[in-house]
Order: C-alpha cells, then sequence, then structure tokens
C-alpha cells in the first residue's frame, strides 16, 4: 500500500498468486479502479517519492526474469532489464527491488549482494557484498542511506551502493522480515523481534534497550539495558521485582526510592 503525496489517493498492488494489478482507491469518492495488469511478479517496492514501482516480472513461457521500474502517473515502463542469469530462474534467488534517484536508478538485491542498476543504460552500475532477507531492503529515515538486512547483520550503503558500515545484530532470530527502521538521524536501529522492539546503536551494534507495546499499543514500556525505564502507568505495572519468590510491582517501590 502507498498513499499519494497529496494524500487523497491510495495506491495498492493486488495479486491472487503473484499476478498483480496496480490499484488505487480515491478517498474522495471511495472507489477502486484498476489501472494496469502487471502479471507476475515479485518483490514489489514502491519509492520513497511516491512516483514509481519497481519489481522483478517472470514470463513462465520464456522462463525469463526482468527487472522493472514502473512510473506510475503515467504507467509507463522506465526499464525492463533483462536478469534471468542474475535471478537464476529455476532457483529464483532474488530478495528485493527499490526504486532510487527518482527513478534514474533501481536497486535489487539477492542472499549475498546488492546491484545498482542504471534504468537508462540497463547496466550494473554498483555491486557490493552486501545482500538480504527477502523484502529487508528499504532507505533511511532521511532517505540519505540504502539498508539491507538479513536478520543477523544491517548493511547501511551510501546512495549509490556503497557499504559504509555493517551492523551486528543480535535478536536471537534469523530474520526479522521487513520490520526494522532506521532513526532521522541514523545513530539508532529500530528491530522488530517477536514480542518485542530492539533499539540498537548503529556506531558499534550494541542494543541500548527494548521497547514493549500492551493493550493492541496503547501502553507501551521501555527498558533499558542498565536498568532505565520509562512508560505509560499500564506499562509500568508489567514491571516488578522477584524477592524470596514473592512479586513486587514497581510502584510500591521505584518513587520512594529512586526513578531511574
Amino acid at each position: 500500500l502507498m498513499m499519494s503525496a497529496d494524500g487523497k489517493k491510495l495506491y495498492a498492488l493486488g495479486t491472487p498468486d503473484n499476478t498483480f494489478s496496480l490499484y488505487v482507491y480515491d478517498i474522495g469518492t471511495k472507489i477502486w479502479k484498476k489501472l494496469i495488469g502487471i502479471g507476475e511478479v515479485y518483490y514489489p517496492a514502491f519509492s520513497d517519492d511516491r512516483q514509481f514501482i519497481s519489481y522483478v516480472h517472470f514470463d513462465r513461457t520464456k522462463k525469463a526474469a526482468s527487472l522493472v521500474v514502473l512510473k506510475i502517473a503515467s504507467l509507463q515502463k522506465m526499464c525492463s532489464i533483462d536478469i534471468s542469469d542474475l535471478i537464476q530462474v529455476d532457483r529464483f534467488k532474488g530478495t528485493g527491488t527499490m526504486p532510487l534517484n527518482g527513478g534514474d536508478a533501481v536497486v535489487y538485491t539477492d542472499a549475498t549482494t546488492l546491484y545498482i542498476f542504471d534504468v537508462k543504460s540497463g547496466t550494473i552500475v554498483q555491486k557490493t557484498a552486501s545482500g538480504c532477507t527477502e523484502n529487508n531492503l528499504m532507505l533511511s529515515g532521511d532517505q540519505s542511506k540504502i539498508v539491507a538486512a538479513n536478520g543477523q547483520f544491517i548493511f547501511i550503503h551510501d546512495l549509490d551502493g556503497r557499504l559504509e558500515s555493517v551492523l551486528p545484530v543480535q535478536t536471537g532470530h534469523q530474520f526479522f522480515s521487513k520490520s526494522f527502521m532506521l532513526s532521522q538521524q541514523n545513530k539508532v536501529a529500530v528491530i522488530w523481534a517477536r514480542g518485542d522492539v530492539r533499539i540498537v546503536r548503529t556506531k558499534d551494534g550494541k542494543q541500548i534497550g527494548r521497547f514493549y507495546l500492551y493493550n493492541n499499543g496503547n501502553d507501551y514500556l521501555f527498558l533499558s539495558d542498565d536498568g532505565r525505564f520509562e512508560g505509560t502507568e499500564e506499562g509500568m505495572k508489567q514491571l516488578y521485582y522477584l524477592k524470596n519468590r514473592q512479586y513486587i510491582t514497581l510502584d510500591k517501590v521505584f518513587e520512594r526510592y529512586y526513578t531511574p
């Protein structure tokens, strides 16, 4: 899903069995409209400027795969780059795509490598050994970095695809399925890890703390790794001390003694 820049339309890629069509929903009239049938595609992604869609189109008859960038306003294909050998159509080893630089470039990733293609020429302009798991590809909050992740590491690149830093992430799980982001200043990474949210410092990969949500997101609790905490009243009730097998809730002790 993607909201238009003026907030009046909602774009959606709908699919039965990966056979995608692009739809638009007019928020004023509350009417859905099919814009174009795209076919069997994989790894679709909207650009952050809300003007382009990228995806891998698969032609089963020809057993060929193409990297496509589509301009939403005109429904014009900006490129259709043959990547059949790269993606290995018998294995389909790709993991993600992303339009870049106002539609002038497009990112394609597999498990081990990040590629940047020039849209006009269709050539690879950058190849970096830093792949990601499926759909774990995005721009940073300030749109100054390309970020890819594989569950154990977050790879941070400049917009030309050059690798700047590698952030080790020890969440205890092998992947976090596009549930991570960088802060606006790229100082911390926020990672969803099955039940809680980990806050990790980007300069050294150290976990700062965990963020918990309760009551459908209406209450929260943040607990830092050095013992400090913050939260809503209901969230704070989730914290307690255990002494001689007895539970002691925080409201009985922390205001009397200290508030870390």
